[in-house]
């Protein structure tokens, strides 16, 4: 597992080898990986309460339940999203209607915030940062604007029905709208300065489960439909450019997207049966070049797909398969690649290893500071 970090060890390693009589006064501050949290679901109908896992990178060690070791409580209920704001780690409990704050570097508590405005509870789905703000989907068509910095309410905005995944740019917030798959799907583009929300539709969306951006540039992952009967299969899930006039275009197929700089990592593995074997492809949205960066002969079952962008590692977590069938009560694991560009545009992908998770991993969330020496 050391071998994830040799990135950080080169670096400490060209320091290291300065000559101390050319020292002449403080360097200015690196920026550094410590380690990667991992947001674990759980399972609410196992009565499996969702987890945040730690690996740390210096120590070479896995904490599965690093809320657990650093407060002796446990989190409750599903664990949907974290994301990093400032000094502090935001946990969502989505069936607690709650959002855990703790210390992103010891993991100590520091508070909840409730999600409680005049009497009605908001159930949050994901999360987003921008500056000391904290953006958060709900079930409750309203997405919740938090500060970072005094871990209070300031603001809440409409939104479709069922928001997922969110994204800033531009002075807008956009929001994916699921509607639960129900016919309704849409991506809320609101205007963080007036407040003002509006609702894009169009007949290209089915069931809009994430919106990220490149530049003034907005993608979205949709689930497409399921066929209605044996078996079931699901149908024009993808990535999908939103234009400026409300229209979109058909980008690639997928199931799980990020975008990083100009290149969108991605999973496509469409539910059918029998079962397809899932690509995991890198798409340059520059050059329109989609290319398949491993076999991922290593994963058993891909929930989600993450990057640590300070090593170039890709980490996608994965359910052990139990009988031939995803295991959803059992632990699971996080395999890990090195991402090099190999020429010409194409881009492989490495396998380093992996490193066990709790109950339901799903997003990875790497631990980034700013280091003197």
């Amino acid at each position: 597992m050391k071998k994830f970090i040799y990135l950080l060890a080169a670096v400490f390693a060209l320091t290291a080898c300065n000559n101390e009589s050319e020292f002449t006064g403080p360097t200015d501050p690196v920026l550094i990986s410590n380690g990667l949290f991992i947001v674990q679901e759980g399972n609410i109908n196992k009565h499996i309460d969702g987890s945040i896992g730690y690996y740390d990178y210096f120590a070479d060690k896995v904490d599965k339940d690093k809320f657990f070791s650093a407060n002796n409580i446990h989190l409750t209920g599903t664990i949907n999203d974290a994301v990093i704001c400032g000094n502090n780690v935001y946990i969502l409990g989505t069936d607690e209607k709650t959002i855990y704050v703790a210390d992103k570097n010891t993991m100590k508590w520091v508070g909840n915030i409730q999600l409680e405005i005049g009497g009605q509870t908001f159930s949050p789905r994901h999360a987003v940062v921008d500056g000391d703000n904290i953006y958060v989907s709900t079930y409750e068509r309203k997405v919740i604007a938090i500060n970072g910095t005094t871990n209070s309410i300031m603001e809440t905005y409409d939104c479709g029905s069922y928001s997922e995944g969110l994204a800033v740019a531009d002075g807008y917030l956009y929001v994916a709208n699921s509607d639960y798959g129900n016919g309704d799907a849409s991506v809320s583009r609101i205007n963080l300065q007036s407040g003002v929300s509006e609702n894009i539709k169009n007949g290209m969306m089915n069931n809009v489960v994430d919106v990220q951006v490149y530049g003034n540039r907005v993608f979205y992952l949709d689930s497409g439909t399921y066929l209605q009967e044996y078996p079931y299969t699901q149908e024009n899930a993808g990535i999908y450019e939103l234009k400026s006039d409300g229209t979109s275009s058909f980008v690639t197929s997928a199931t799980e997207m990020l975008i990083s700089g100009q290149m969108i990592l991605g999973i496509d593995n469409p539910y059918s049966y029998p079962a397809k074997t899932p690509e995991y492809f890198i798409y340059n949205i520059e050059t329109g070049s989609r290319d398949i960066f491993c076999s991922g002969k290593e994963i058993e079952s891909p929930s989600k797909i993450s990057i640590d962008p300070l090593n170039s590692n890709v980490l996608i977590t994965s359910r052990h398969n139990t009988s031939g069938y995803p295991s959803y009560d059992t632990p699971g694991y996080c395999a890990i690649y090195r991402i090099t560009n190999a020429g010409n545009g194409k881009y492989t992908g490495t396998y380093l290893g992996k490193f066990d998770c709790g109950v339901g991993p799903s997003y990875i969330i790497p631990n980034m500071n700013y280091v003197q020496w």
